[in-house]
């Protein structure tokens, strides 16, 4: 069994940095300030949304969260703000002191065992393997003020809806892409010795697996040597992909156009619903991809939670030639993204889902952005969701 106690031990007494240094000392009068309004800020979102931030798509809110996890694991701050805190967020105010201190005040889940069980498969994985790779630390990044400028623009540009937050899918697991897990950035940097690896199972004897090191660079100037295995499963269980910006998705495009096969048809579809919170959503419509005919593609709408679970209309579909039809369907909604409608429905299962591809957009800026990506100039250009205007840069 791991020894938990020991690793515990080992942290505090070769802890360089100031995370388990508690101190006495209380913030200055204008830092203490600056944390008070913060503090206020989460209260209001409280207020208005009756619940505390999470870390989710929202950029604003992902943030709150952040900042609401920091305050409640440092008791000074808990204590500089306990007059503050109207909803109960921080819990009781107790110095940590003890080890049982310490895990009961875990909210970045840092020492929370479940992930163990949860990565790592006994009978596929070999146990002093998994055990390294639970143990692999993040650490200080020597040079991090070279990727202070990459995270800073990344930010920017998920907040202008240049970039979208989007699903995590295997096929995104490559070098230099970004992606959010637990609310913060990361980059991967590089996957090292990409070679397959042949590994000695007990019940199936030797077999290969891919599965190596990667280097994944955090916003907060840490980086990880994970293998990739365990990163996928954490990104499935709390992360998201960070999509390409506009101009990288259409210099893509633009170096494969030339290719002459019709990759299919981007659509356009208004909804038939009679539902009053669908049918008050003005220029509502649904910019989809059909590598088919769209009429087959919609055959099974009413029973589809991508089509909001009722009966579409085709507004127009238009045949794109010349690139892979993911990347079609992510340059239309990207450039619209702003606009994206997040429409509640339940599935089969009961669950609430938030369907992708809607949008509040008039039709004919839809079709007059359809018509520039046809024609190869979409590029150099953006949507005023103000004026109703698509303009060039």
């Amino acid at each position: 069994m791991y020894n938990y106690k020991k690793e515990l031990l080992d942290i505090f007494e070769n802890d360089n940095s100031p995370l388990l240094n508690i101190s006495s000392q209380t913030s200055s009068t204008t830092n203490e300030q600056k944390l008070i309004d913060i503090f206020n800020e989460i209260n209001l979102f409280f207020k208005k949304n009756n619940r505390e931030p999470k870390t989710n798509e929202d950029i604003n809110e992902r943030r709150l969260s952040i900042i609401l996890n920091e305050i409640r694991a440092d008791f000074n701050k808990k204590n500089i703000l306990k007059s503050h805190d109207v909803n109960n967020l921080l819990g009781d105010l107790r110095e940590i002191s003890s080890l049982q201190d310490i895990f009961e005040n875990d909210y970045r889940n840092i020492l929370d065992t479940s992930i163990e069980d949860e990565l790592f498969d006994i009978k596929s994985f070999d146990l002093e393997r998994a055990r390294t790779d639970f143990v692999a630390k993040r650490k200080p990044i020597e040079n991090f003020e070279k990727y202070k400028d990459v995270f800073k623009k990344i930010h920017s540009e998920l907040k202008s809806n240049n970039r979208k937050i989007i699903k995590f899918e295997d096929k995104d697991l490559k070098e230099g892409n970004f992606f959010v897990l637990d609310g913060m950035v990361f980059l991967l940097e590089k996957i090292d010795n990409k070679s397959t690896k042949i590994f000695n199972d007990k019940s199936q004897g030797n077999r290969k697996r891919y599965d190596p090191r990667t280097i994944c660079i955090f916003e907060n100037g840490m980086k990880s040597n994970m293998y990739l295995r365990s990163l996928q499963k954490l990104l499935y269980k709390n992360g998201k992909r960070v999509s390409e910006s506009q101009d990288e998705t259409l210099e893509i495009f633009n170096k494969n156009f030339n290719v002459e096969n019709i990759s299919g048809y981007i659509y356009v579809l208004r909804s038939l619903s009679e539902k009053q919170q669908i049918k008050n959503i003005p220029d509502l419509y649904k910019i989809g991809f059909s590598k088919n005919e769209v009429s087959m593609r919609i055959k099974n709408a009413p029973n589809e939670t991508t089509f909001l679970n009722d009966k579409v209309e085709i507004i127009s579909e238009t045949k794109i030639k010349g690139y892979k039809p993911g990347s079609i369907e992510n340059i239309i909604q990207s450039f619209f993204a702003a606009r994206k409608m997040n429409i509640e429905v339940l599935d089969k299962k009961n669950k609430k889902v938030y369907p992708d591809e809607w949008f509040s957009v008039p039709i004919d800026i839809i079709h007059q952005a359809i018509d520039l990506l046809r024609k190869n100039n979409l590029i150099g250009h953006r949507y005023d969701e103000i004026k109703k205007e698509i303009y060039k840069v």
